[in-house]
Parts: C-alpha cells; structure tokens; sequence
C-alpha cells in the first residue's frame, strides 16, 4: 500500500521490534540531518521551528529516528542540540 505525504508535512509512525520495545520512526519532508526543510521567507522558517519543536522533539523521545525524504537517516537526539543555531540561522 502507498500513502502519499505532502511534502511540507511529517508523519509519524509507531513499529513495534518486539512486544516490549517499541521504536518511534518519523518519515519526514521536513527534518533533515542538519536542519530543516525548504522555507521560502523567514515567516515560513519560524512557522516550521514552531512546528518542529512543539510537535516532534517536545513529544518524542531522544531515540525516535528519522527517516528524511533524502539524505541520511538522524535521530532526535542527534540534531535536538542544533535547535537554537537553526533558528537563529533563518534557513
């Protein structure tokens, strides 16, 4: 079965290893290792960071991986202290 994501958006999927550890996967668009997605003006930027922060790394875990559209696959935990530099960054 496909499942088409629009490219501005992320979806979150729990997989089970085993009945006793569960893992958080996250395809994304709009998470990559290193920053964020495409944003065309820095209100689009803020909005994303808003976005990012409130509903991915305050609800999930360091641990929760991330499948990006392209490139290499991250963790939370591995880019979480990259935060402040991509926001002040603007891209």
């Amino acid at each position: 079965m496909a499942v088409r994501v629009p490219a501005d958006s992320a979806l979150l999927a729990r997989a089970t290893l085993t009945p006793c550890q569960p893992t958080d996967t996250l395809p994304s668009a709009s998470l990559f290792p290193g920053g964020h997605g495409k944003t065309a003006t820095r209100e689009h930027h803020d909005a994303l960071m808003d976005d990012l922060e409130h509903k991915v790394f305050s609800r999930f875990d360091d641990d929760t991986w991330v499948y990006p559209g392209h490139g290499d696959d991250t963790t939370l935990g591995a880019e979480r202290p990259s935060l402040p530099e991509w926001r002040e960054r603007g891209w």
